[in-house]
């Protein structure tokens, strides 16, 4: 006769919530989970680097995820999907003219039908391929 088998049950982490300051001097406000070796962003919160970048949004096994916000020190931000921290997906990114792209994203590059309006708010429609958009056509008012 066999023997009985205990399953051990997994234990999920306890999300915490505080600032926490890394050895870098950079800062993190928001959820986070203690593992055994080390201390991961998880849930919402905040990262502000030391060069005045900040990092918003759902953060999970440390990386952003979902829908975020970065700001960069330059004036330039993205607002929109992010997945292990890149740019993936449907999402907004403001350059530091004031000239916008609105599309799609696939690792960190503008991809496919999008909308670039420049910064006299002229609209210009097409397909972008990374930084190339050949064949843009300005969208009248």
């Amino acid at each position: 006769m066999a023997g009985k088998v205990k399953k051990s049950k997994s234990v999920s982490p306890v999300v915490l919530k505080d600032t926490l300051i890394f050895p870098n001097g950079e800062k993190y406000v928001g959820q986070y989970i203690k593992r055994s070796d080390k201390i991961e962003r998880q849930g919402t919160g905040i990262h502000y680097s030391n060069d005045g970048s900040e990092f918003c949004g759902l953060w999970v096994d440390d990386k952003l995820n979902g829908e975020g916000t970065i700001k960069y020190p330059d004036g330039s931000m993205f607002v929109g999907d992010l997945v292990n921290g890149e740019y993936s997906g449907k999402g907004e990114y403001t350059f530091s003219d004031g000239s916008k792209y609105q599309g799609n994203f696939i690792n960190n590059m503008m991809e496919g039908p999008g909308e670039f309006t420049d910064n006299e708010n002229r609209v210009w429609i097409g397909t972008f391929n990374g930084r190339k958009a050949q064949g843009l056509t300005l969208k009248l008012s």
